[in-house]
Order: C-alpha cells, then structure tokens, then sequence
C-alpha cells in the first residue's frame, strides 16, 4: 500500500467536507492526497482527468441523488474502490450499496479520524487484493486458453500421427493360394509401439512380422516404424529370417535410445514344403494349432530384444504345417492384460480359447479372441497396445 493516498471527496455540504479534510490532514497512518468537488459532474470531470486510489462519496448531491450518484461514480471509475458518505443510518441501503460493490459505508455525524483512516485503509486493502485476484483469474484463463490450444495442437499432430501409423499396416484380410491371414491391432492410444507386416514373397511363401517397441505413444510408434521399414527392406533381399534379425539388430542398435528396445517374431509360411519358419526377438512364442490332433504347440526359439546388444545370436527354426491348422502370432499386450483381480490373461486361456474356437476362419477367430480379451478386461483401461495375426492354413 502506498504511503500517500489520492482520495477524491465528493461533498457538497461544506462543513462536511470541511470536516473531512480536518480529519485526514491529521491522520497517522496514512498521508492523504484530497481534492475536493461538490457536484456528481464535477466529479466524473475529475475522474475523466486524473486517477485516485479512493473516493469517498456522498449520495446526496445537488445535481444527482441516491444510488443513482453510485452507479455513475462506479461506472466512470471501475477500478477505484468507494466509500459511502451518507447523512442517514439505513442499514437496508448501506447492504445494497455493499452487494452493488460500495467498499464501506459511512455516516457523517458519526465520522472520527480512526474511521476514515480505517475505512480508507480497509478499502485500499481489500482493493489491492481484489485487483490480484482479478489479475491471476485473467493470468489463469489465459493460461487456460494457451493450454487448450497445446492440447487441440497435439490431438492434431497424434491424429496426423494415427493416420501415418495406419498408412504403415496392411489391410486386415490376406488371402493367398492356400493361406487365409486375418489381422487385429488395439493401439492402447491414439498411436502405439505395435506394428506388424504381411509380405507375400513368391506364390507359394508370405512372410508375417510383429514388431512390439517398449512404452507407448508417440516415441514408441516412430521407432517401431523404424524397426519395420528396416525388416521390410531385408526381407525383400531374399536372406534367412536369422539372417534379417541379425542385420536390423545391428542397424537400429545405432538409434536406439537406452530406455527403448524392440521385440520381434518373424515367420515365413511355406505351403511347397508345408512348413512355417521362424525366429524371435523376446516376443512371445508363436502358437501353432494342429486341426489334425486338436491340439497346440507353442513354437520357441531363443533370441534376445533387438537394440541392445551387437552381434546377438538368433535362432531359427521350421515347424510342420497341414491344412487345417492354424498359426496365431500375438504381443505381449494380449496375453498380459489383466482383470480386476490383477490377474494376467495369460498363455494356458488363450491356448484353451483357441481350442475352443479353432473352427472358426481367420477373421472371426481373431475376432472372437478379441472378444474373450475385452470380456476378461471390463472396466479396466487397456494398459498396452495388442496385436495378432492368425495364419490359416487352407
């Protein structure tokens, strides 16, 4: 609060006003500023010229009367707080003027200097106070406005960022001379660190690749990216699926940030040979479903993650395959999903959801699993991206 307070009084009896400057001359706390007016026009005159920290302000003037005087003062000083001088205990009209924003109000024939100086201070206060609080609501809904912005700018950039991501994916549905393949991706949000390729390479071989980046959004989904473009580009080289993963493992172990790392499974589908060779970085095995014993291998190999470490070995290797049969190749996110309990959806119910539905074609077989998945989670927010592809054997 400043020393010197500027206060415009607005009197037209003399002896009041005359009284008032007496008491603020003396007073201890403040050094008051006054200028004088005896009309309501004098006084927006005044307020039109020159600023004041206060006015005190009687209703009862020769050119205006009542809360009228008030409204007029108010609206041509918003922002200096009012005081009320009035000849009159009406508590009724001291409320109103209160609730219509008046910072005290004061009966002349009972005025001292502790009262005015008080009042004076009082305003002053609660003035300044008001004033901070109206700045940091304007500070916050400023704030607010620039934060709704950011967050409609990055809703942007991830949905820029989704449709990118799909560009990358093939269509859900492969059918190919004696192969059905049926794919279904659940990014956990608006992007994810999954994606998965389908590569027919000759008229009898199609290759299918999941890549699975640690963490999610954004960074997840441009290394995976990453990760696939570089697969795809040695797939087409005609090398060993060993071979591919030895030679992306060496490329991205370059860019690979140290909290990221990839897994990966990479099976090409044989239907000369009938067999169905593999090899996986960390991912979770492959699932082979015999239609002719009714029952399920899950195909291991060992292989660390991609990105780590140079020079990691990776094993490869091929497995029978008949017609009939069906190959599910998955992320972790659909076998670690967990229910309400806490409890993982896990290896032995998906092994036995496919037995369940093994006569199902492709698509309403991942569907299905799908479904199992999504009826295991209710409630539960979807806490990592899934992704299958099932390979059927015609």
């Amino acid at each position: 609060m400043a020393t010197t307070a500027k206060i415009l009084l607005v009197e037209d009896n003399p002896l009041d006003a005359r009284l008032i400057r007496e008491i603020v001359k003396n007073a201890r706390i403040l050094t008051f500023e006054l200028t004088c007016v005896d009309t309501l026009a004098a006084a927006l005159k005044q307020l039109e010229l020159d600023s004041f920290d206060a006015i005190l302000a009687d209703l009862s003037l020769g050119d205006s009367q009542g809360i009228d005087t008030f409204w007029k003062i108010q609206n041509q000083s918003q922002m200096t707080p009012i005081i009320v001088l009035t000849g009159t205990d009406d508590e009724s009209l001291a409320l109103e003027l209160l609730q219509k924003g008046a910072q005290d109000y004061l009966i002349k024939g009972q005025l001292n200097r502790n009262q005015i100086e008080r009042s004076i201070s009082y305003a002053l206060e609660r003035h300044k106070i008001l004033d901070e609080l109206k700045k940091s609501r304007e500070s916050l809904a400023a704030t607010k406005e620039e934060l709704e912005e950011a967050l409609s700018n990055i809703n942007a950039e991830l949905e820029t960022a989704r449709r990118v991501q799909k560009s990358f994916l093939p269509q859900d549905t492969f059918k190919i001379k004696s192969v059905n393949i049926n794919s279904q991706y659940l990014p956990s949000g608006r992007v994810g660190g999954d994606l998965y390729d389908i590569v027919p390479l000759d008229d009898h071989r199609t290759a299918v690749l999941l890549v699975d980046v640690a963490g999610h959004g954004v960074p997840a989904a441009l290394i995976s990216a990453m990760a696939k473009l570089s697969f795809s580009r040695h797939i087409y080289k005609g090398i060993s699926p060993q071979e591919i993963f030895h030679r992306v493992n060496n490329e991205l172990i370059h860019y690979m940030p140290p909290e990221r790392f990839v897994t990966a499974i990479l099976g090409i589908v044989d239907t000369q040979n009938m067999e169905f060779t593999h090899v996986r970085a960390a991912n979770p095995p492959a699932l082979l479903f015999h239609k002719e014993t009714n029952k399920c291998d899950y195909l291991t190999t060992t292989g660390t993650f991609i990105g780590l470490f140079p020079d990691v070995p990776f094993e490869q290797k091929s497995a029978p395959i008949r017609p009939g049969d069906k190959i599910v190749l998955y992320t972790d996110g659909l076998i670690e999903c967990i229910n309400n309990q806490g409890k993982q959806f896990g290896k032995i119910k998906l092994e036995n959801a496919v037995l369940g539905i093994s006569s199902l074609n492709a698509k309403d077989f991942n569907l299905e699993i799908i479904n199992k998945i999504q009826n295991y989670t209710t409630g539960l927010p979807q806490s990592d991206d899934i992704t299958m592809v099932t390979i059927e054997l015609l």
